[in-house]
């Protein structure tokens, strides 16, 4: 307190083990709370501590009862403070009614708040939208499904959400209340577009929401990615040459052909085995390094082609 009126205020509700506690255990507690939340303004120097409970009066002379009452004593250690007991109809919290002065003039407040100027462009935007003009006259006419389309002040409603004509100068004012005012702080796009689709419709809504805030000048300046880094770049391995005739090729990771079409390398050593789906059913094939290859010259092959080409080694590489 200063100057006799209380400068802030705590509350804490008492719940689980806590609520089976003694009054008197409840106000040490209370008491213990307190000094620990304002621990930062009272370490160092004498305070006071007022209680409507008396028997905490005598907290710093009286022999510790109870481990729970051993446990938050050691808590108050290094505090320099005295237990003042207040009776409870004179601890009264100062209130509004309290602080009113009876010779204080009557006033009268005005409540002001924020009107929507954008509804009037909206009305006038109507009459420029021939889609819309039809949609008015048709519900004027009873022709369209009275538990979707409404009118009310002029303005047309769909499942209850207001409806946005195709002028882009409205949609484009819009999006900037829906994303780029303070109220709405740069949101993404999902949450913005669930915040659109609550209570505004139109068509395309999602695409120029997405264009939108792609090109918002504040989220490319300030928003970083939220995807796994690369890494660094790694080199590409050099690729090499080989004269066939009168072309160049690369060389790929295939292994060789003889002239005849057959199978030229052996295979050496089987590396991985895996199983892919080719035509509704599985095929295994094996990553094979060939004789007279690198590992990086490994390819897949069919497990059936090797066990056709290659009969003599089944059994001892594959």
């Amino acid at each position: 307190m200063q100057q006799e009126r209380p400068i802030a205020f705590m509350s804490q509700a008492i719940h689980g083990k806590a609520s089976h506690l003694s009054t008197y255990e409840k106000e040490l507690m209370a008491l213990v709370l307190a000094i620990k939340k304002w621990r930062y303004y009272v370490l160092g120097q004498t305070f006071c501590v007022q209680t409507d409970h008396q028997s905490l009066k005598y907290l710093l002379e009286q022999k510790v009862g109870t481990p729970m009452q051993q446990k938050w004593l050691t808590k108050l250690l290094g505090f320099d403070f005295l237990v003042e007991y207040k009776k409870g109809k004179d601890n009264l919290v100062t209130d509004a009614l309290s602080r009113k002065f009876e010779d204080a003039p009557a006033t009268l407040a005005a409540l002001s708040f924020p009107s929507a100027h954008w509804l009037s462009d909206l009305r006038v935007s109507y009459s420029e939208d021939p889609k819309l003009q039809k949609l008015i006259s048709e519900f004027a006419g009873r022709d369209l499904d009275v538990t979707k389309y409404s009118m009310k002040d002029g303005l047309l409603f769909y499942k209850g959400r207001l409806y946005i004509s195709n002028s882009t100068a409205i949609k484009n004012q819009l999006l900037h209340l829906l994303h780029g005012s303070p109220q709405a702080g740069h949101s993404g796009f999902h949450k913005t577009l669930s915040l659109s689709r609550a209570n505004y419709y139109w068509k395309g809504m999602k695409a120029n929401l997405k264009k939108f805030i792609r090109e918002c000048d504040v989220c490319q300046r300030n928003k970083t990615e939220t995807i796994h880094p690369a890494g660094l770049l790694q080199p590409l391995p050099i690729l090499t040459r080989r004269k066939l005739g009168a072309r160049n090729v690369l060389v790929t990771t295939i292994p060789p052909v003889a002239v005849g079409g057959g199978p030229q390398a052996e295979p050496e050593e089987i590396l991985q085995r895996r199983l892919r789906k080719k035509k509704g059913r599985a095929v295994s094939e094996l990553l094979v390094k060939w004789k007279g290859l690198g590992f990086e010259e490994a390819s897949w092959v069919d497990f059936r082609k090797l066990q056709k080409d290659f009969p003599d080694l089944e059994g001892k590489v594959f």
